[in-house]
């Protein structure tokens, strides 16, 4: 049994635990629990949710690695070339998920910027318009009196 294959068993049984004992908290016992029993109930369902989703893709991972090791069999090396694409392309992913956080951020600070300045801007914008006015009107005076 490979270690990932003992993981997977491992995050099984963590799952079984948890489903039993949020089996036995039982929808009768529930309006009569305190909030604090409520809270462990719901961080009890996420870890649920947490472990499903682990368990998941450790399954892949397990169906990967068999794949993998059969075509590495058949090839030779090949396996290590493969695993080694797949590293490389896991990596690129990264980046490109931390890029596009970074745009994100960005974007949202732009945002913020927009609506925190706003206010502040709104009773400038008629005394701009009544500056662009006079500097308009100043210029024509000028263009008139000049020969």
């Amino acid at each position: 049994m490979t270690s990932s294959e003992a993981e997977l068993m491992s995050k099984q049984e963590q799952l079984k635990t948890i489903t039993e004992q949020l089996q036995s908290c039982g929808p009768v016992a529930a309006p009569q629990l305190p909030d604090t029993s409520t809270q462990q109930v719901a961080k009890l369902e996420e870890k649920i949710r947490e472990l499903e989703l682990e368990r998941n893709n450790l399954k892949k991972a397990v169906k990967l690695l068999e794949s993998d090791g059969s075509g590495g069999r058949e090839g030779g090396c090949g396996g290590q070339d493969a695993q080694s694409e797949v590293l490389s392309t896991s990596t690129i992913s990264r980046a490109d998920d931390s890029q596009r956080m970074k745009e994100l951020e960005d974007t949202f600070e732009e945002r913020y910027m927009r609506v925190t300045l706003q206010p502040s801007l709104t009773p400038l914008t008629p005394l701009l318009s009544n500056v662009n006015l006079s500097l308009l009107s100043l210029a024509m005076s000028i263009s008139h009196s000049s020969p």
